[in-house]
């Protein structure tokens, strides 16, 4: 698969449009680093899930993410912007979600306020 979007604006519209390209060179662009932070997140939070299926999964909620923010806010985004805020999105929504009930969580990461 060749890069087909050149620019995360031209990612969203065709993730919008209904593109298969852009699904795949979005997973393609996110999956390793998805990875590396899902695997941590797994091990700082004693998550009891699989690092394949928790990546399949936020790589769909990366794409609906990206297709419900208006296409404006990414039209001067570079490619290291757009991955880093949806690595920020994700971690984000993911930590008070996966972590189970009774697995303290660790020291260095902040309480955040309800």
């Amino acid at each position: 698969m060749t890069a087909t979007f050149l620019t995360p604006d031209e990612l969203i519209r065709g993730l919008n449009a209904g593109e298969p390209d852009a699904r795949g060179q979005l997973g393609k662009m996110l999956e390793p680093s998805l990875r590396k932070l899902l695997v941590a997140l797994s091990r700082d939070w004693h998550l009891r899930y699989e690092a394949d299926g928790m990546v399949s999964r936020a790589l769909r909620l990366a794409e609906v993410y990206l297709r419900a923010r208006p296409s404006p806010a990414h039209r001067a985004s570079t490619w290291q912007a757009l991955l880093g805020e949806l690595l920020f999105h994700l971690g984000r929504v993911l930590i008070p979600r996966a972590a189970s009930a009774d697995a303290p969580p660790r020291n260095n990461v902040p309480e955040l306020p309800d």
